[in-house]
């Protein structure tokens, strides 16, 4: 029995080594920023937006997971699917599972276990049942008796074999119910992972001015000895334009390199100087909505000397950040003052903190994901 539950066990267990991976710029056009030390790429021009980070700050040696995420801000509907990225390991192509083919192999690899578990599991309960059923017992005996020549010795031992059957059924039912507590263990465990696999990016057509996320998980990769200069590289093609990200595979022991942030929009914009986009998310049923808006242009040429703008509705300014009008507006349905005022204390990838204060000498936390507000417990 003892055999039986090791090789179950072995069966039921994965292999432990840990990976990080680590983005790295392909191109002054690329962004790189960090939030709780997981590090995303962007890329983003006058038609699109793609970001790709690690879906784990640490994952194992096989099928690394990565998130991507697609806006159009063109003006026509976009198909964006897995089949527009290519993924390379030590310059070879690596498959990306489909959802298909990972529900699949979910399914596989739990009938698989299953069924390991139910012949362990039977051999485990007939050696238990037999054991329970023929029990031995065995006594000693030892004395002396008197004789006409003296005191002699004596020893010996009785063995008697009893057969019960109720035993032998209480300790199989016994094992056999805990093989039957294993093999719905499984399917649980399955219908979490297919639960889990429906984040992998599917068939999307992205309209305009909407956005998309899923995750890219690798096929057939990779062994779990790291090497330096080991590269996992993505070719994402969209708008008929071809966007390279790249991710070093290391060691979770392995120092990290100091980040410097890189800013894109730093570099001068080349002439003639086109509208500048500037773009949010916010969330709209199932799909993200990025809402941009233009911005006229002008020269020094053509600027006239006094310019006077279009009555807008009336807004108060935010300290830094897109999503302070709606910080504020939360802070107010929460009572937090007549006139709240946000300010901005933090910003990353598709997120931006705020600090409200309140007439009651209080402070609201307010964090705004893609558009998205809520208050910070």
């Amino acid at each position: 029995m003892g055999i039986c539950i090791a090789m179950a066990a072995s069966l039921l267990s994965g292999c432990s080594t840990l990976i990080t991976y680590r983005p790295q710029t392909t191109s002054e056009l690329q962004t790189l920023k960090y939030v709780q030390g997981v590090g995303t790429l962007a890329v983003k021009n006058d038609d699109h937006e793609i970001f790709m980070y690690p879906t784990f700050k640490t994952q194992g040696a096989t099928q690394p997971t990565f998130t991507i995420g697609y806006a159009n801000n063109s003006a026509g509907a976009v198909n964006f699917t897995a089949e527009n990225v290519k993924a390379y390991f030590r310059g070879v192509p690596v498959p990306i599972y489909s959802y298909t083919e990972m529900i699949d192999e979910i399914q596989s690899d739990k009938r698989g276990k299953q069924v390991a578990l139910a012949i362990l599991g039977g051999l485990a309960a007939g050696a238990a049942a037999y054991s329970a059923s023929h029990q031995t017992y065995q006594s000693n005996y030892s004395g002396s008796v008197w004789t006409r020549r003296g005191s002699v010795g004596f020893a010996g031992s009785n063995t008697l074999r009893v057969y019960d059957p109720m035993s032998g059924i209480v300790a199989g039912a016994a094992i056999g119910g805990a093989t039957g507590l294993g093999v719905r263990q499984l399917e649980f465990n399955a219908q979490n992972q297919e639960q889990a696999a429906n984040s992998i990016l599917q068939e999307n057509t992205v309209e305009p001015l909407r956005m998309v996320t899923g995750d890219l998980i690798l096929k057939n990769c990779c062994d779990p000895y790291p090497k330096a200069g080991d590269v996992i590289r993505f070719e994402v093609t969209a708008n008929n334009r071809v966007s390279v990200f790249e991710f070093a595979r290391v060691s979770p022991n392995s120092p990290a390199p100091i980040a410097t942030p890189t800013m894109a929009s730093a570099r001068p914009a080349p002439a003639p100087v086109q509208p500048a986009v500037a773009s949010s998310l916010q969330p709209v049923g199932p799909a993200r909505v990025v809402a941009t808006a233009a911005a006229p242009t002008a020269t020094a040429s053509t600027m006239p000397a006094a310019v006077t703008s279009a009555p807008v509705p009336a807004r108060r300014a935010v300290t830094g950040g897109q999503d302070g009008f709606g910080a504020e507006k939360l802070a107010k349905t929460r009572s937090c003052s007549a006139q709240p005022t946000a300010t901005l204390v933090a910003k990353g990838p598709g997120f931006e903190s705020y600090s409200v204060a309140c007439s009651s000498g209080d402070a609201l936390a307010i964090r705004c994901e893609f558009g998205n507000c809520r208050v910070l417990q």
